[in-house]
């Protein structure tokens, strides 16, 4: 078995192992269906390794551009058409890990849609959907997000994608009396898409625009993060 795998030619770099060690001074398959020759020849040592050095260097020449043309075409095959994406359009975002992988199985390939709503050269800016944030993105990370007008809602998509849904109306709030200016402290009465309501912390609805709303028709834009003002 070890001698058909050193003896083997690579697909890659069209040598086998047994060449790029020993040149072509070793024949693996020597003796195998005829008798194996033995040349008499007399050669002077010195002359004997350059010729083994010589076979090997060239083999190993091969099997070098053989397999840099392989790395070569690889690469291209691999490597992401560089794009532009105009402010106000969609794009999906790659996993930012070392081999842009999802969390999980369950997760899809890229996240988002994100929507783009800057770029200074090949950095993008593009707004979470879902949290409202604006996030950075070198442009070999992001992807056009091809869709429907007519049948997909961007933001129902990115929504899906991070597990979260819509909020419907906020309806009435809590606080502390004795802190009344601690927005830390307040929660809102928050109705669901699904049709449920729960009440909710601050810090977890503060980028939402239902709840913007709310604070304005209460008297509590204050409470609204500055980002948001118009």
């Amino acid at each position: 078995m070890k001698r058909i795998i050193n003896s083997e030619i690579h697909s890659v770099i069209k040598v086998s192992p047994a060449q790029i060690v020993f040149g072509n001074a070793i024949d693996l398959d020597r003796g195998i269906f005829l008798p194996h020759f033995v040349n008499d020849k007399q050669m002077k040592f010195s002359e004997y390794t350059a010729r083994l050095l010589q076979a090997q260097a060239d083999v190993i020449k091969v099997a070098y551009e053989s397999q840099t043309k392989s790395d070569l075409h690889h690469i291209a095959m691999h490597t992401p058409q560089l794009t532009e994406f105009p402010i106000n359009s969609y794009v999906l975002t790659q996993y930012e890990n070392s081999e842009h992988r999802p969390p999980s199985k369950f997760h899809l390939q890229h996240k988002g849609p994100f929507l783009v709503v800057n770029h200074l050269g090949s950095i993008y800016t593009v707004r979470n959907l879902v949290t409202n944030k604006l996030e950075d993105y070198h442009i070999t990370n992001l992807r056009p997000f091809l869709y429907d007008p007519e049948m997909t809602d961007p933001r129902e998509v990115a929504n899906a994608d991070q597990g979260v849904m819509d909020v419907i109306e906020v309806t009435d709030h809590k606080y502390n009396t004795k802190y009344p200016n601690r927005y830390s402290l307040y929660t809102f009465k928050v109705h669901w898409a699904d049709g449920t309501e729960s009440w909710e912390p601050w810090s977890a609805v503060r980028r939402n625009e239902v709840l913007h709303d709310y604070l304005k028709l209460n008297g509590l834009q204050r409470f609204i993060p500055r980002e948001f003002f118009d």
